[in-house]
């Protein structure tokens, strides 16, 4: 992950020609992954995805040796994916005795506080026992007034959300629990447990340490369980007698990923056209409670389903991935129509983010905003990369056109042209070029199957790939360099 990623300065390519990009790329991926593996070694947070390690880079390194292997055939590539793909089956909830916030376990992989709201057991408010759910370390709970409160959360000892001043009386227009619910953010302060509009007073004052929750996260789940699916593929495609394939069983790999999809089966739904969508369930220890999950936590569900389809024969899992396409295929298609300004948000354009609710059920959230928000570079890169595998899975749904426009959206949407040539902005319609200090051109490899489609985007790639190569070592960039070592286009006809 990048927030503790491995300084690794990839050696930048001696000139634009695509060679010398693959040369260097691949160099990088190679030694790359033997600096990861010797770095993350009895590493505590690659023994779990507590802090989400195993999805963030576990799943990334395991596809990236798998498209390393299939590149070049080299024993060492499939050697790291299959030792990592069995890293991760052997660690589910279930091996290491995690359960959820349900008290509940499975064939899954739970993540904690980084990722998953605590809570803070309050005594009994009016005779009902109340919970205050926070992704943070400590809340306090002021109460400035009579019958008035306000809550505080913090993390690592600084606040890092307040609510405003809210009414303890459920007949009031500001009655604290809405009021949070109206203001929640990523930290997701919310009331839980109430069994009806009830008035607070007697709501306690102080500082209360909050307890951590596990939870399995569907974006997690997809990327881990497209992970095993792929190495599966590459454990049926290795020679008879491939010294990588002692111990591993592609059954086994595809059974743990099929496992861990089917826990989030409860969670989607369908529409009348065909389409489906995963939410997040009532009781999750988040927000947005009941409402659609945003693109990029559907997105390796989607590729993980059709490849286990299409493999297995299993016309469910088929159509649940081919349904999930149709969300972002609508979007492209009004981008192209200019009924929308640009084709990439966070939540999908045409659910329900676009809405501000005020609904009756669920109690802890019965307010929520509009949320258009554009999507950023990172989280885009999941949705790019897939498109030309969900084309050769579903080509009547991801067309051609479907991927020219696609392609096209990308430049419009996160190409910046700086002095020293394009960058990638950090979010869709940024005009900030170079954002982060240029930390996403690392991620440019997903782009690059893409960039087959869009003549522009290919140059863009080409440039960015031989001007800023990845500097530190973890999934993203892993995953990165071997999409340029395996798809980078010939943008100038020169393979010189």
């Amino acid at each position: 992950m990048d927030h503790d990623a491995i300084d690794f300065p990839c050696r930048r390519p001696a000139s634009a020609a695509r060679k010398e990009i693959v040369a260097a790329y691949a160099r990088f991926l190679r030694d790359g992954l033997a600096v990861f593996r010797d770095a993350t070694v009895g590493a505590r947070e690659y023994e779990s995805n507590g802090d989400g390690h195993f999805a963030w880079d576990l799943s990334y390194v395991v596809r990236a040796a798998v498209l390393g292997w299939r590149t070049t055939g080299d024993d060492f590539f499939s050697g790291e994916a299959l030792h990592w793909a069995q890293h991760l089956i052997q660690r589910t909830d279930v091996e290491q005795g995690i359960v959820d916030w349900r008290g509940r376990s499975g064939y899954r992989w739970s993540s904690g506080p980084r990722y998953t709201a605590g809570t803070v057991d309050l005594a009994d408010v009016g005779g009902v026992p109340l919970r205050i759910q926070a992704a943070a370390d400590s809340i306090e709970i002021e109460l400035p007034t009579t019958g008035r409160a306000r809550i505080t959360a913090y993390r690592g000892g600084e606040a890092v959300w307040t609510s405003t001043e809210g009414s303890l009386d459920p007949s009031d227009e500001d009655y604290l629990p809405d009021l949070m619910a109206s203001r929640s953010s990523v930290h997701a302060v919310l009331f839980r447990g109430l069994p009806g509009p009830i008035s607070l007073e007697g709501l306690p004052a102080g500082v209360f340490k909050v307890r951590p929750q596990m939870a399995p996260h569907l974006v997690h789940t997809g990327a881990i369980a497209l992970a095993l699916v792929e190495a599966a593929d590459l454990l049926e495609a290795l020679p008879e007698g491939s010294r990588s394939a002692n111990g591993h069983r592609a059954e086994e790999l595809r059974g743990a990923a099929a496992a861990a999809l089917d826990e989030h089966s409860g969670e989607i739904r369908h529409d009348s056209h065909g389409g489906a969508w995963y939410f997040t369930p009532e009781d999750f220890p988040g927000r947005r409670l009941g409402l659609d999950l945003p693109h990029n936590h559907v997105v390796d569900v989607a590729s993980a389903q059709l490849l286990l389809g299409a493999r297995e024969r299993d016309r469910r899992r088929s159509d649940v991935g081919r349904s999930l396409l149709h969300g972002f295929v609508k979007e492209l298609r009004a981008y192209e129509a200019r009924d929308i300004p640009q084709a990439w948000y966070y939540y999908p354009r045409y659910g329900d983010a676009g809405i501000a609710h005020a609904r009756e059920h669920p109690l802890a959230e019965r307010r929520v905003r509009a949320a258009l928000r554009p999507e950023d570079a990172s989280h885009a890169s999941v949705r790019a990369r897939s498109l030309p595998l969900w084309h050769r899975l579903a080509p009547e749904i991801i067309t051609e056109s479907v991927l020219e426009t696609a392609a096209r959206s990308v430049v419009e949407s996160f190409i910046r042209v700086t002095a020293s040539g394009p960058s990638v902005g950090f979010s869709a319609g940024d005009d900030e070029p170079n954002a982060r200090d240029g930390f996403v051109d690392s991620f440019v490899g997903a782009w690059a199957e893409l960039s087959w489609w869009s003549p522009e985007l290919a140059r863009s790639v080409v440039e960015i790939a031989a001007k800023a190569p990845p500097q530190r070592v973890f999934g993203a960039t892993l995953l990165a360099a071997a999409e340029i070592a395996a798809h980078l286009p010939d943008s100038c006809g020169d393979e010189t």
